[in-house]
């Protein structure tokens, strides 16, 4: 019988592949929800093609997407059960690094674990509340982990750096533990954060968000119930900018929802600040490349 063909018996490390052409791989540690991981994955890829046209197939950004929802169990519900403002400090991380099933950290950090062994230079996380957990994740993992707090303010900054006044529509989990407040003092200081009521937080932000909206796949009564919070927001406090700061939101809002009102997908931030970041990694790569080439000949 004639042997085998194939790379079965080459050493993983010196298997031929082709190198990285105009951009890294990035790592979604997804399922945050699965939905909105495809949303972050085609709004990296239109990114991608607005730094670099793609005129083939291996000249687009790579993207390595884990989307596996179980393994990653709910950021709000695991958060609110402990106020931040009641416990100390210790306490508060104790809860973060808690060792328990429940702990959404955990199944992050497996997925960037294995995004990283499967070739991501850079990792990303279609979740706002799930930065809560972003400082341990990026101590556990050698990749870097960008933040879509950071690059919403960044996006902020660039399309109004005058800005004042900013509606902030959110998770309770992402509200209640200050993630943008603590976020906006080291890209976007002096912001004055204005968010819905609590009854509208209750009714309308979450019901939208989980069980009468995106997350069960209702989009249109999701819809409903946001663009009524976001327009309670814009009224009432007038905003100079309003951030749609749950990845679950631009799924069913967008800025033609506020034709004269700036609007902030998080998202759609994050996909740009990956791709741009991507993008760097691959030149820097290709100069190190050269020079380490250069070198041998010298």
């Amino acid at each position: 019988m004639a042997a085998k063909a194939g790379v079965d018996n080459i050493p993983e490390d010196q298997i031929p592949l082709p190198p990285i052409r105009k951009f890294v791989p990035v790592g979604v540690i997804g399922g945050m929800g699965p939905d909105a991981t495809n949303d972050l994955n085609a709004k990296m890829l239109e990114a991608a093609r607005r730094i670099e046209p793609a005129p083939g197939d291996q000249d687009n950004i790579g993207i390595i997407s884990y989307n596996v929802p179980h393994l990653i169990n709910d950021r709000t519900g695991y958060l609110n059960r402990v106020d931040i403002n009641q416990v100390s400090r210790e306490e508060w991380q104790n809860h973060l690094t808690s060792p328990t099933t429940d702990n959404p950290l955990w199944g992050m950090l497996h997925a960037a674990r294995q995004l990283k062994a499967a070739g991501a230079h850079l990792l990303v996380m279609p979740c706002n509340t799930a930065h809560m957990f972003h400082p341990e994740l990026e101590k556990r993992v050698d990749v870097p982990v960008l933040n879509i707090a950071d690059a919403a303010l960044m996006a902020l900054k660039e399309a109004n750096p005058a800005a004042k006044k900013v509606g902030l529509l959110a998770t309770s989990g992402t509200i209640n533990n200050r993630l943008y407040e603590g976020r906006a003092e080291k890209v976007h200081s002096q912001v004055e954060w204005v968010y819905p009521t609590p009854a509208s937080q209750k009714d309308e932000v979450m019901k939208g968000i989980y069980e009468d909206g995106v997350k069960a796949n209702n989009l249109d009564n999701g819809r409903r119930l946001l663009k009524s919070a976001g327009d309670a927001v814009v009224r009432e406090h007038k905003p100079d900018a309003l951030f749609l700061a749950c990845t679950e939101i631009p799924l069913v809002l967008s800025q033609k929802d506020y034709p004269d009102q700036i609007v902030i997908d998080a998202t759609q931030a994050l996909a740009e600040l990956a791709a741009q970041k991507s993008f760097e990694l691959a030149q820097k790569y290709h100069a190190q490349r050269e020079a380490a080439g250069q070198s041998r000949l010298n």
